[in-house]
């Protein structure tokens, strides 16, 4: 959240230790530097993301017509919208990163994409593979978009506007 907040080279790791009720030497136990820290974070969260996305069932019939349903594109924008502090971090801070954990966290972000694209696919059996990852990728980044605003609405209506226009 420190990240998210306040930019990542604006927080120090003694800030982040003493947020998580540690001494900073505990923390530099765990990780090495704020860099690994950071790719960390990002990594689960993209894991997190990945997970939601295979288990997502968007193949149902109930899926266009209720996009909040459990298990759909309601439970993803869920997901998001509690974790916006993440998604922004991947918007946002992923430069911050080395050539290494940065190809790796395109790399994980690739298989979300791909993930989803499958998802596509078995709903919408005619389109091409081109066509199914392009829908893919415009769906995550509507999911994404609550990340980027200050808006508040109600949980159940954040998450079924944003399912139902990434659905769209």
């Amino acid at each position: 959240e420190l990240f998210a907040v306040r930019g990542y080279e604006y927080v120090g790791m003694s800030e982040i230790a003493e947020q998580v009720a540690v001494q900073p030497s505990a923390l530099y136990r765990h990780f090495a530097s704020k860099e690994q820290l950071l790719a960390e974070i990002l990594s689960q969260g993209v894991a997190s993301l990945r997970a939601a996305v295979s288990a997502a069932d968007l193949a149902g019939p109930g899926d266009a017509a209720d996009p909040g349903e459990a298990g759909g594109l309601g439970a993803l924008a869920g997901l998001v919208i509690d974790n916006r502090h993440v998604t922004a971090l991947i918007g946002r801070e992923v430069p911050h990163l080395g050539e290494a954990p940065r190809a790796a966290l395109r790399s994980e972000l690739a298989q979300v994409g791909r993930v989803l694209a499958d998802k596509v696919g078995a709903r919408r059996p005619e389109l091409r593979p081109a066509e199914r990852e392009f829908i893919a990728w415009s769906a995550l980044a509507v999911l994404q978009s609550p990340s980027f605003y200050r808006t508040e609405l109600p949980r159940a209506e954040a998450c079924a506007e944003i399912a139902r226009l990434a659905g769209r």
